[in-house]
């Protein structure tokens, strides 16, 4: 059996919860059958990492900044006290804003990024899109409010004076 799964191929397929794979034993597979079989996995390890980008810089909208600054503080192996001095605050204001009972500000936002080694275009996105979704998340008409404040701030980038 173990000479079996030696002389086996497996497909990879791109799905969140993936069914088992199916081995087809090589020696069984017609030349051009083998051909299409590995183009199309070379296809998929293609797809599959632009896929993994997507689902990362999805499931990375969908933290609060907190987590996000918490885990990446971690990963660095950097201390509450560490950061907090960089950021000239209280550790204890720090570990607030990582558990999400206080929100940091712009500068510390952009600061935190600089010492965590995060884009800080994205990590202020986060922060500003998180903001506005707290702010208007209750209200029935959120989703059109969101609309039209779209709609608001490309006119208003547009007739910007120079």
């Amino acid at each position: 059996m173990s000479s079996h799964k030696a002389n086996s191929f497996t497909p990879h397929l791109i799905c969140p919860d993936p069914p088992k794979p199916i081995h087809y034993p090589i020696s069984r597979l017609c030349p051009q059958l083998l051909v299409i079989i590995l183009l199309n996995n070379l296809l998929n390890s293609i797809v599959k990492i632009r896929f993994d980008n997507y689902c990362q810089v999805k499931y990375f909208k969908l933290k609060t900044t907190g987590e996000i600054i918490r885990e990446q503080r971690e990963k660095k192996g950097l201390l509450l006290r560490q950061v907090a001095a960089l950021l000239d605050i209280d550790t204890a204001i720090l570990s607030k804003i990582e558990r999400g009972e206080r929100k940091a500000n712009r500068e510390q936002i952009a600061k935190l990024a600089d010492i965590l080694g995060l884009n800080k275009d994205e990590l202020l996105i986060q922060y500003l899109g998180e903001k506005i979704a707290y702010e208007i998340a209750d209200d029935d008409l959120a989703k059109e409010v969101l609309l039209m404040a779209e709609e608001k701030v490309t006119y208003l980038k547009a007739h910007k004076k120079k």
